[in-house]
C-alpha cells in the first residue's frame, strides 16, 4: 500500500506539473494571438498551408509564393489536418505543440530516476519546465521542429533501459525521423551513441538505416520541388563550394566557426543546463549535424537558445545528458576526495544552479514581446469587414489572424519585390482586394536597408493608384483596392498621413496664434476636431530648417495622442522622409479612428493631449531580427486641451 501511495504521489505530481504548465502557456499564446504578439510569419505559414491542404490546393504558401515543401519535409504535422477539418484556428498548432512539448517530462523524470531517488528524480522535470529556452519555444512561434522535443527523450529511455523489442525501437526512430527532413542523421547518431554504449547490432543497425533510409528518400522529394538555392541563402560558402572554388569555401566556412555570436551561442547553451553535462557529452552526438549547422549559419544563429526552437535536438539531449552527468560527477569528487559520504545530488545541483538561472534571466531579457497598442476588439472591427474569399496583403502581426484563405500575401515580401530567399520576384497578385497595413510596420521595413528606397517609393505608388483607405485604428490602415479610373485623390490624400504636394501658406492666423513658441517645429492647424470617434488633425510644418540641421539620413515625424491613461502612436507618413524634402508649408492631415478604449462614454467632450515627437535614423546596422535602431531627438506638445465631440 505503501509503495503505491508512493507511486501515485510521483505520477499525480508529474500530471500537476504538466497541467499547470499546459494552462499558463496556452493563456499567453491565445493572449498573444489576439493581441498581434506573432509577427515571425512562422505560424501564419503553417496556418495558411493546412488551409490550402483542407481545401485540396496541396501544401502551398501564397505568403511565401510557393509549396511549403520546398522548405521542409515535415509528415509529422498531419495529425493536425483531422483537428483543422473540425475547427479551422491558428490556436490547434500552438496548443497541440503546447500539449507535446508538456509531455517531455515524463521520459525525461523516466532518465533521472535511473539516477537520482524517486523523489530527487523530480527536480530536473521542474527545471526543465521553467527553463526559458522551452518557454520560449511554446510562446515566440510554431515550429514542427519543437515536437521532437518528448521524441528525443523517449529514444534516450529506450537506449537506456535496454528492455524494447526491435520493432518499437525502429518505430520510434521512424517517427522521430519524420519530424524533419534533417532528422535522419540525428537518428543515425543515435545509432552511433548505440554502439559506443554497446549495444547489440539490433539497436545500432535499425538507427543507421532509418536514419539514412529518411535522408535519402526527404532529399529525393524536395529535389521535386527545390534547387540548392535554399542552402546558397542559409550557408553562403556553399556557393563556393558548389562553383569548384574549394580553398574559398572552406576558409569561408572556417570563419563562420569563429564569429562572436557563434561563441556567444556555444556559452548560452553550457550553461543553460549546468556545466555537469559535460561528463556525458556522448548524448550530443546525435546532435552533432544540428550544431555544425548552427556554426555554419549565416543568419540568426545567435537566437539559437532564444528563440528556443532552433536549439530543440541539442537543447533536448542536454537535459538527457545531465541526471548522467551528475552521477559521473558524484564518482569523480569521491575519488578526488578518497573519502567521506558521496556528495548528494542536491549539492551538486545547488553548485550549477546559479550558472543556470543567470543564464535564464539573461535569454528572458530578450524575449521578444511583441505587444500591441490595440485591444482585440479594435482589431476586430476591421477583421470583420475581410471575407475568407477575399486576397488580402498584411502586415506580419495580421497574418496569422487572415490565414483562413487561399490568396494571402505579406506585405514585407510586396514592399521588397522578392520572395524569402531574394531568388524571384514578389508582386501583388491580382485577386487581392484588402491591404490591412500597420505603418509602425512600414517604417520598421523602410530602415531594413537602403538599397530598399527605390521599393519604398514603388510601394507608395502603389497605395496610390491601386488602393483607397477604408478605415483605420490609430496606425492600422485597411485599403481596399479599387479600378484606376474610379480614384479618387482628395479621398486618399484626406487620410494620407503625410500629405505630399505643394507646400501651402501658413494661415497667418495661425502664425499669431503661437507667438510665444517661436522655435515650433510644427503648428496645429484650424482644422483639429473631433466627431465621433474619428479625430482629424491638422498640422504645418513651421520651421523645417532646424529638420536640416539634423545629422541624418532620415526622419519621421510621430505624433502620441493621449486621453487619461489610453493613448496610440501614430507616424505621420507611410515611411521616411529625408531631412532635405521637408519645405515650410508641407501639410500633414490625418483622420484617426479613436479605439473605443479611448473614448469615454457619456462625455460630450474628449480630453485630449497631442504630443509630437521626431525619430531620427542615422547609420543603421539592422540585423534579420533587431529592432528599428532609433533616438527621439525633439518633443513638443501641440494640444493639451478638451475638444468637443461633435
Amino acid at each position: 500500500m505503501k509503495k503505491f501511495l508512493k507511486r501515485f504521489s510521483t505520477r499525480s505530481t508529474l500530471w500537476s506539473l504538466w497541467s499547470v504548465w499546459v494552462i499558463t502557456v496556452c493563456a499567453v499564446q491565445l493572449w498573444r494571438l489576439n493581441h498581434l504578439a506573432y509577427t515571425g510569419f512562422d505560424l501564419a505559414i503553417y496556418t495558411q498551408v493546412f488551409w490550402n491542404l483542407t481545401h485540396g490546393n496541396g501544401f502551398f504558401s501564397s505568403i511565401q509564393d510557393h509549396t511549403y515543401l520546398s522548405d521542409h519535409l515535415e509528415p509529422i504535422l498531419l495529425m493536425f489536418w483531422p483537428l483543422m477539418k473540425v475547427w479551422f484556428s491558428p490556436l490547434w498548432l500552438l496548443w497541440g505543440q503546447t500539449l507535446i512539448l508538456a509531455s517531455s517530462i515524463f521520459p525525461l523524470y523516466r532518465l533521472t530516476r535511473r539516477v537520482l531517488p524517486e523523489r530527487q528524480a523530480l527536480i530536473l522535470p521542474i527545471l526543465f519546465l521553467l527553463h526559458t529556452t522551452l518557454w520560449n519555444t511554446a510562446t515566440i512561434e510554431f515550429h514542427a521542429l519543437a515536437l521532437a522535443t518528448p521524441l528525443l527523450l523517449w529514444v534516450g529511455v529506450l537506449l537506456v533501459e535496454g528492455k524494447a523489442k526491435w520493432w518499437q525501437w525502429t518505430l520510434l526512430l521512424a517517427a522521430l525521423a519524420l519530424v524533419r527532413e534533417e532528422m535522419g542523421l540525428v537518428v543515425i547518431g543515435f545509432g552511433v551513441l548505440a554502439a559506443l554504449k554497446k549495444r547489440g547490432w539490433r539497436w545500432w543497425l535499425p538507427a543507421i538505416l532509418v536514419g539514412a533510409l529518411w535522408t535519402g528518400v526527404s532529399q529525393w522529394i524536395q529535389s521535386w520541388f527545390v534547387d540548392a538555392y535554399r542552402y546558397t541563402y542559409y550557408f553562403p560558402w556553399f556557393d563556393n563550394l558548389q562553383q569548384g572554388q574549394y580553398s574559398d569555401g572552406f576558409f569561408s566556412a572556417l570563419g563562420f566557426l569563429f564569429r562572436l555570436d557563434v561563441l556567444r551561442m556555444v556559452l548560452e547553451a553550457i550553461l543553460a543546463v549546468g556545466l555537469v553535462w559535460l561528463l556525458a557529452a556522448e548524448w550530443l552526438i546525435p546532435a552533432i549535424p544540428v550544431i555544425a549547422s548552427f556554426a555554419l549559419l549565416d543568419a540568426g544563429v545567435s537566437n539559437a537558445m532564444i528563440e528556443g526552437y532552433h536549439a530543440t535536438v541539442p537543447f533536448t539531449l542536454f537535459w538527457a545528458a545531465l541526471p548522467f552527468g551528475l552521477q559521473r560527477t558524484q564518482k569523480l569528487l569521491k575519488r578526488v576526495l578518497r573519502s567521506g559520504p558521496p556528495i548528494p545530488y542536491g549539492f551538486l545541483l545547488g553548485m550549477v544552479a546559479p550558472a543556470m538561472l543567470s543564464t535564464w534571466l539573461f535569454l528572458w531579457w530578450q524575449y521578444p514581446a511583441g505587444t500591441s497598442e490595440y485591444q482585440p476588439e479594435d482589431i476586430q472591427v476591421l477583421l470583420d469587414r475581410v471575407d475568407e474569399e477575399d486576397g488580402v496583403v498584411a502586415s506580419a502581426a495580421f497574418l496569422p489572424l487572415l490565414a483562413n484563405r487561399t490568396n494571402l500575401q505579406a506585405s514585407w515580401y510586396i514592399f521588397r519585390g522578392e520572395d524569402e530567399f531574394l531568388t524571384a520576384p514578389y508582386t501583388l497578385s491580382a485577386e487581392t482586394r484588402w491591404l490591412l497595413f500597420d505603418t509602425n510596420e512600414f517604417l520598421d521595413l523602410r530602415t531594413q536597408r537602403d538599397e530598399f528606397w527605390l521599393e519604398h517609393e514603388q510601394f507608395l505608388e502603389l497605395l496610390r493608384t491601386q488602393f483607397t483607405p477604408v478605415a483605420s485604428i490609430g496606425s492600422v490602415v485597411l485599403f481596399e483596392h479599387i479600378d484606376q479610373q474610379a480614384l479618387h485623390r482628395s479621398t486618399f490624400t484626406s487620410l494620407m498621413h503625410y500629405a505630399s504636394g505643394t507646400p501651402e501658406a501658413i494661415p497667418e492666423e495661425l502664425i499669431l496664434a503661437n507667438a510665444d513658441r517661436p522655435e515650433a517645429l510644427v503648428l496645429l492647424g484650424p482644422h483639429t476636431t473631433v466627431v465621433g470617434n474619428h479625430l482629424f488633425v491638422d498640422l504645418y510644418v513651421s520651421k523645417p530648417a532646424r529638420w536640416k540641421k539634423l545629422e541624418t539620413d532620415f526622419i519621421t515625424p510621430v505624433i502620441r495622442i493621449q486621453n487619461g491613461d489610453q493613448h496610440i502612436t501614430v507616424p505621420l507618413g507611410y515611411g521616411l522622409i529625408t531631412p532635405d524634402t521637408v519645405q515650410a508649408g508641407d501639410r500633414m492631415q490625418m483622420d484617426i479612428t479613436l479605439p473605443e478604449r479611448m473614448l469615454r462614454a457619456g462625455r460630450s467632450n474628449l480630453e485630449l493631449k497631442i504630443t509630437g515627437e521626431l525619430i531620427q535614423l542615422k547609420g543603421l546596422s539592422y540585423g534579420r531580427h533587431q529592432s528599428i535602431i532609433h533616438r527621439t531627438s525633439w518633443v513638443e506638445t501641440f494640444l493639451d486641451t478638451t475638444l468637443p465631440i461633435e
